[in-house]
């Protein structure tokens, strides 16, 4: 099971701000955004980035050593 992150808008459109996903039958590589997107329909229209290990990655490849996935809004400011 890996924990899976949500922040800001991600989390208010989800109404949550965590949660496990078991990851085993998902088939690798897989583009996070894509499956984010298409789990949750409410993500479709939302721009958002994803951090695996708290490294921004858009795909996943492998599940060694995968411990979080982050949902992250756009960022804002300077």
């Amino acid at each position: 099971m890996i924990t899976v992150r949500y922040f800001g808008m991600v989390a208010e459109k989800l109404n949550k701000q965590e949660e496990k996903l078991d990851f085993t039958e998902v088939q690798l590589p897989v583009a996070l955004i894509d499956f984010f997107k298409n789990r949750y329909s409410s993500l479709e229209k939302m721009s958002f980035v994803t951090a695996v290990n708290h490294t921004i990655s858009n795909e996943l490849n492998s599940l060694d050593g995968i411990e979080e996935i982050v949902l992250l809004p756009p960022f804002a400011g300077g």
